[in-house]
């Protein structure tokens, strides 16, 4: 390597996270094109997990997270600003992560994962069931 090269490094940490296999899906999206909005589908495949995502921009801006996420992190002072956020998910299903680029247009690269949280097996609940039991009942006849 004979130039200099910009790198970028973000970390969140999370607690009740599956120790064995703690990620399910990942995904990653870079712009190539200047705009002021950014978002990437994801599609998770369990219930109750935590999408975790990071944006970062080509440009001197700021990044707003979208509807439902939570940023935890923000780097300024670049001219490649970048954050950390992260969103739940109910169901199995697609998700979008979406951010909005402050200050004008930009090139951005978005990416995300799917954490499993701990012990999210469901759990079986009994379900009182009636029963018919034939019972012997004197029937009065005439005689």
């Amino acid at each position: 390597m004979g130039a200099a090269h910009l790198m970028s490094v973000g970390a969140l940490v999370f607690t009740g996270v599956d120790q064995v296999s703690p990620v399910g899906a990942m995904g990653d999206l870079e712009q190539t094109t200047l705009l002021a909005t950014a978002s990437m589908p994801i599609t998770t495949t369990q219930q109750n997990s935590l999408i975790v995502g990071l944006a970062h921009c080509y440009s001197n801006r700021t990044i707003t997270v979208g509807a439902g996420q939570t940023q935890e992190w923000f780097q300024a002072g670049t001219n490649r600003p970048m954050e950390g956020d992260f969103k739940t998910s109910t169901a199995g299903a697609t998700y979008t992560m979406s951010y909005t680029i402050g200050g004008g247009t930009a090139r951005t690269d978005m990416q995300a994962i799917e954490l499993y949280p701990a012990n999210c097996n469901p759990t079986p609940t009994a379900t009182n069931t009636p029963t018919n039991t034939a019972t012997n009942t004197p029937t009065p006849t005439a005689s």
